[in-house]
């Protein structure tokens, strides 16, 4: 009879732990459909995951031995340091000296004839002649002046129409409206000297023509204006000196 009693209760225990679970798991079931019947997947953010804490970080210097299979090896860029010598200068090794720009100026004259006349070629060969002038495989008039190495152009004269050049063989039946005195800073007479020179050469020429003597931007060059062209030559030798004769 106890026995009997012993097993009624075991059986009615485990029923009522079944029963206990059954509840449970329902229960827990109804939530989680409770929780996701109103989320929109295709909207509604998801739930954050749960952290998992930061990722382990392996300083490749610090590894040891049974990690060393895992760890990239690492790229050594070689550096070639360069001999210091007696003549070792840094700054010019590997590289070339960076060369100095060319600095320069141009001075220009016109000498324009009076409309409506022109100016002939034959009295421009004249002219050419009377100064000294030589003609060149640029097809322009130089005056031209002694230094080491050849002669060299102090100032030239060219054709007020483009491209600027005379064609000598055709000077007898060449007309043009005017004429160009240029010269370009630096050259090879000092500058004041050089530029004295051409504005002598370009009144003369004006008287012979008998035309209009004009500065750069076409304005009658009067006392005032060579001033002015003066002070600019002055002030570029004084900026290049090193650029200048």
């Amino acid at each position: 009879m106890e026995t009997e009693l012993r097993m009624a209760l075991l059986v009615a225990g485990l029923l009522l732990l079944v029963a206990v679970y059954l509840w449970g798991w329902s229960k827990s079931r109804k939530s989680r459909k409770r929780k996701f019947e109103n989320f929109d997947f295709d909207t509604d953010p998801l739930p954050t995951p749960p952290d998992s804490g930061p990722v382990p970080v392996v300083d490749p210097l610090e590894a040891g031995p049974e990690d060393e299979e895992d760890v990239p090896e690492l790229e050594v860029e070689e550096v070639h340091e360069e001999e210091e010598g007696p003549g070792y200068q840094p700054s010019l090794l590997g590289q070339e000296a960076e060369k100095q720009p060319t600095v320069s100026k141009l001075v220009i004259l016109h000498v324009m004839a009076k409309r409506p006349r022109t100016f002939n070629g034959s009295d421009i060969v004249g002219i050419a002649r009377e100064f000294g002038l030589e003609y060149d495989q640029m097809n322009v008039f130089h005056k031209k002046v002694k230094r080491r190495g050849g002669k060299r152009a102090m100032y030239s004269i060219v054709n007020a129409v483009k491209p600027g050049t005379f064609d000598l063989d055709r000077m007898d039946k060449f007309e043009t409206p005017g004429i160009s005195f240029v010269m370009s800073l630096p050259g090879p007479e000092k500058g004041l000297k050089a530029f004295n020179i051409m504005v002598e050469a370009a009144k003369k020429t004006a008287e012979r023509l008998r035309g209009d003597l004009l500065d750069e931007s076409r304005n009658r060059l009067n006392p005032q204006a060579i001033t002015r062209l003066k002070e600019d030559v002055q002030l570029f030798i004084l900026k290049h000196p090193n650029h200048t004769q």
